[in-house]
């Protein structure tokens, strides 16, 4: 470890080489040059896998972390660095600021938190607390002789819950329920920094593509893609070519489950032969009805021939009836000319009932379903007992917190969708 003596005569983490784990090409050009602008040496890594390749090789000072990522979010990645690599500095660097993302980030071993966007002195100040704050941790590890009071709390793979001491973390113990050998996660006590920054603004993070995190497997041969790394139709296979006629095999992920719910394209069928099948739109205004010309066309004789069109939007489904026979319904209500289907809504076309899967939650009410820290927890630390939480299922838990942000950003965009509306019929 290098030092810089500053001018109170106190020394500081001197700080060289860089990682930067993320996947948007525009934020890495971005943050890219101004880490460098500073003097600093940066590698970049857009997945998990290329991030532990790296750290074999070359050991960051600092670790600069995204948690929106296609594959692995930031928080499992963080995990697994940090069980391997307990004294690599991490600050996560995330447009998500609900406390239930802060929550987890500590909870998965992270350093520190920062909102961005954020100032560049606010970035590079954050980045030598957190390195500065993991040093200090590692030497009063290395000479503190009587063990700290604690307890990793922890789950089995099969489901056996453990409550270990912490002076055991990173030993192995026999699981009584499979029987198999486990290692308790070598997870440490740290001083976690929190910083909000002072330029966030919502207003700029309202464009969402959920629809890139949803992950298609190929049943010709068996590929597993993003449908955000598929250009034109997302139908073929970009490694065979393959064409899929059917329904589409998506994996069912945390992040493609969330994905799918936060992208506002998936409807459900609630009857017929198809009934629990799921029907995704492209992007694009589709018509629906018998007629040999519509994208999606059903035999039933309550559907007319060009009986609606369907075009997907942040806010939800617009709907636009074309002078059918039977109607077009969202809610029990007749679309007269064009209703717009919000998530949660049954839409009735004939006899054909879908419904749009997600929940439309007002943001008060998303904001009320952010995870807290355990009652238990706390009166641990209230009683000087620090304990960690480890073992969870980290996938589901990530997704959760970013579908929750999502849903506020679309809500957000939503509601100032709406006011711009009023003000403009007003004036």
């Amino acid at each position: 470890m290098v030092f810089d003596l500053v001018e109170n005569g106190e020394s500081q983490v001197l700080l060289n080489r860089i990682m930067l784990i993320e996947e948007d090409p525009a934020a890495i050009e971005e943050i890219k040059k101004l880490l460098t602008d500073k003097g600093f040496q940066v590698s970049v890594a857009r997945d998990g896998g290329q991030a532990q390749g790296t750290i074999r090789m070359h050991p960051p000072d600092l670790i600069l972390m995204q948690v929106i990522l296609p594959g692995e979010s930031g928080f499992e990645i963080c995990e697994k660095v940090k069980e391997h690599y307990p004294r690599i500095p991490i600050l996560i660097y995330s447009e998500i600021s609900l406390e239930s993302a802060i929550n987890l980030g500590e909870r998965v071993g992270a350093d520190g938190y920062l909102v961005k966007p954020a100032p560049p002195e606010k970035l590079f100040d954050t980045m030598q607390k957190v390195a500065d704050a993991v040093w200090q941790q590692a030497q009063d590890e290395d000479h503190h002789d009587v063990p700290e009071e604690g307890f990793i709390k922890f789950r089995c793979r099969c489901g056996q819950r453990f409550k270990e001491k912490y002076e055991n973390r990173g030993k192995y113990t026999t699981c009584s329920g499979c029987q198999n050998s486990i290692r308790i996660p070598n997870r440490s006590f740290h001083q976690f920094i929190k910083e909000d920054s002072t330029t966030a603004d919502d207003s700029a993070l309202t464009e969402l593509h959920p629809l890139k995190f949803v992950t298609v497997k190929c049943p010709n041969c068996q590929t597993f893609y993003k449908l955000g790394n598929v250009q034109g139709n997302w139908r073929r296979c970009p490694r065979c070519g393959h064409h899929h006629s059917g329904s589409l095999s998506i994996v069912g992920a945390p992040m493609s489950r969330a994905a799918l719910e936060s992208s506002l394209r998936v409807l459900r069928i609630l009857n017929g032969k198809s009934k629990g099948k799921k029907l995704m739109l492209p992007e694009r205004e589709i018509v629906l009805g018998r007629d040999e010309s519509c994208d999606i066309r059903h035999r039933s004789k309550s559907v007319s021939d060009r009986h609606c069109t369907l075009a997907p939007t942040e806010f939800g489904i617009r709907v636009r009836d074309l002078g059918s026979e039977r109607g077009t319904f969202i809610d029990g209500e007749r679309v007269a000319e064009e209703g717009l289907m919000r998530a949660g809504s049954v839409l009735r076309i004939g006899d054909l009932q879908f419904r749009l899967v997600g929940e439309d939650l007002s943001v008060a009410e998303e904001l009320q379903r952010v995870q807290k820290w355990s009652e238990k927890e706390q009166k641990a630390r209230e009683r000087g007992i620090r304990m960690i939480e480890a073992g969870k299922e980290t996938a589901a838990e990530a997704a959760q917190v970013i579908q929750q942000y999502w849903n506020i950003m679309r809500m957000r965009a939503s509601e100032d969708d709406v006011s711009g509306t009023v003000e403009h019929s007003e004036s």
